[in-house]
């Protein structure tokens, strides 16, 4: 299907601005269409040089975003299993005060409670709601929030 061509070509192409009659033109809206010298250097090698820079510049963002947080005398984070046995587990909180516990969110419907003292998860679910929860991807229950 052949497109039907415009019959009034837009004001850019005209020789007169649509809203003013030919000799009124304000300045500021009579554009100059002749090229403009400039001094910038714009050559074929000066683009590509800059485009292996930018190039070497993100790949090496990422390396060296990693390697910044391996270095010694860094004050960090150490991990330590308390306990297991727990099938897609997405939050952990306390109670306010509470130190002696932990509340394991389960994303199937569970809330587990671990003893800190002993490294044990209690038997009996603080909470089971898995008959009523549908949990796949990014369904299921996934937090708990303590009164403070």
């Amino acid at each position: 299907m052949k497109r039907a061509k415009l019959a009034v070509r837009p004001y850019r192409h005209r020789k007169t601005h649509p809203y003013y009659p030919p000799n009124e033109l304000p300045s500021a809206t009579s554009p100059s269409y002749q090229p403009v010298k400039t001094t910038a250097k714009t050559t074929d090698s000066h683009t590509f040089s800059r485009a292996i820079r930018c190039f070497f510049t993100a790949g090496l963002l990422p390396v060296v975003v990693l390697i910044l947080p391996m270095r010694t005398g860094y004050a960090g984070i150490d991990a330590t299993r308390v306990a297991g046995g727990f099938t897609a587990p997405v939050f952990v909180t306390a109670p306010p005060g509470d130190t002696s516990r932990l509340f394991v969110v389960q994303q199937s419907g569970q809330i587990k409670i671990i003893n800190l003292p002993s490294r044990t998860v209690n038997a009996t679910p603080f909470l089971d709601i898995s008959g009523e929860v549908n949990f796949s991807g990014e369904e299921g229950l996934l937090g708990l929030a303590f009164d403070p």
